[in-house]
């Protein structure tokens, strides 16, 4: 396919104006069977309203909390989404927005490679009923068209689990825009009992000896349990994003460039999981001091942890198990969810809660411009590079010399 002039889209608050081109090779085409279309503004958005709303089963791809975060994040562009379908069938539906953001490649938690890129995110949870073929295929197609007309740079999909058909499409060995560094990681789902005790049952005797001992420590050592508060409620939003931020400006999240930190994005997001009543947000005090949070949506029938972060100075009362074991507690009481989603990162804590693993991927898929093929080509020379130090280091001392560098 030749490459076509590159679409004119308006930024954050702009008028959306979109080219021919943007519309080329997409909409209204049909890929075995399968009939594309994309919306591409918050009005075409509305015909898909209800079938997004019926499949949907995460936060982060939620109708509402897209639309939200549409009019937050300073680098989103439009909205993306597609709806591949059969005559007389529902279709299935890939949710993505266009964003105009910094790429970066990074080494022991320093940017080693950063460029200004389009880029289409699918978020968490955007891929909806997509388990046919045939359907799989033609997202495949559509998603190549949109790098192929310059629409944008770069797809990328964010921690899909890894039996996702799409994901061995998109990384088929001759696939030229395909990825060479997938970032596979391991996200952990816990079972939650129908009481705290019951949960701790559960437990093999020596996780129970552990946990207990955790306890113990702590109150030995502060002469009881830290006071934990839950902010739920939408008028309590300014003391949360308060209370947090005087804890994440101290943690190691903040110094790598991640984690909570109070932007309008991040106040709109809470706000409107407060006021819908998905929000669970704990913290841990000390004197009155805050030393920990955890931030979590109870969503569909599971609770998805955020963010968390502890204050370093209190690092060996080991505040983020105790604050843990304490929001399962809650959980476990309030029977408002079945599962605990514990998020990405093999940890001993996860394993000896009983977490169920769960194998994620995060991948790009590169355009045929001289911009992605530079990203391609420098994001394989990183990854080889990273591969050397694991190996010539070892995994352990290499995440070491990761944390450490982010400093």
């Amino acid at each position: 396919m030749d490459r076509l002039q590159r679409p004119a889209v308006a930024g954050r608050g702009g008028r959306e104006r979109i080219e021919p081109a943007a519309r080329a090779g997409v909409d209204g085409a049909s890929f075995d069977g399968v009939r594309a279309t994309v919306a591409r503004s918050l009005a075409e958005l509305e015909p898909l309203a209800a079938r997004w709303d019926e499949l949907g089963h995460h936060p982060w791809s939620d109708r509402g909390l897209f639309r939200t975060l549409t009019a937050q994040e300073p680098d989103f562009l439009r909205p993306h989404v597609l709806a591949l379908g059969e005559p007389g069938r529902p279709p299935a539906l890939v949710v993505a927005g266009l964003r105009e953001e910094r790429v970066r490649w990074q080494l022991g938690g320093r940017t080693l490679v950063s460029a200004r890129a389009r880029v289409l995110r699918v978020p968490t949870g955007g891929l909806l009923a997509l388990a046919a073929s045939a359907r799989v295929r033609a997202a495949a197609e559509c998603l190549r068209a949109s790098l192929a007309t310059g629409e944008a740079d770069l797809v990328y999909l964010h921690e899909v689990p890894r039996d996702e058909p799409l994901i061995a499409e998109l990384s088929r060995p001759r696939e030229p825009g395909r990825d060479p560094a997938p970032r596979v990681s391991s996200g952990w789902v816990l079972p939650l009992a129908a009481s705290f005790e019951a949960f701790r049952r559960g437990l093999s005797s020596k996780a129970r000896s552990n946990l207990n001992h955790a306890t113990n420590s702590v109150q030995r050592k502060l002469g009881g349990l830290p006071e934990l508060r839950v902010y739920q409620r939408p008028e309590e939003l300014d003391e949360l994003v308060r209370l947090s931020e005087s804890v994440a400006q101290t943690t190691y999240h903040r110094r790598a460039g991640f984690g909570f930190v109070d932007t309008p994005a991040a106040r709109a997001t809470l706000a409107y999981a407060l006021e819908r009543g998905w929000q669970r947000a704990h913290v841990l005090f000390v004197d009155g001091r805050p030393i920990a949070f955890e931030h979590g949506l109870v969503y569909r029938g599971t609770y998805f942890g955020r963010h968390t972060g502890f204050d370093p100075a209190f690092a060996e009362l080991r505040p983020g198990v105790h604050l843990l074991l304490r929001v399962i507690e809650r959980l476990c009481d309030e029977r408002a969810a079945e599962r605990l989603d514990l998020g990405v990162m093999d940890t001993q804590l996860k394993r000896t809660l009983g977490g169920e693993p769960e194998e994620r991927v995060s991948l790009y898929q590169f355009g045929s411009g001289l911009r992605a093929r530079w990203l391609q080509a420098t994001r394989a020379l990183v990854r080889g590079t990273e591969e050397g130090a694991r190996r010539l280091l070892g995994a352990r001392l290499a995440r070491r010399l990761r944390r450490g560098s982010a400093s």
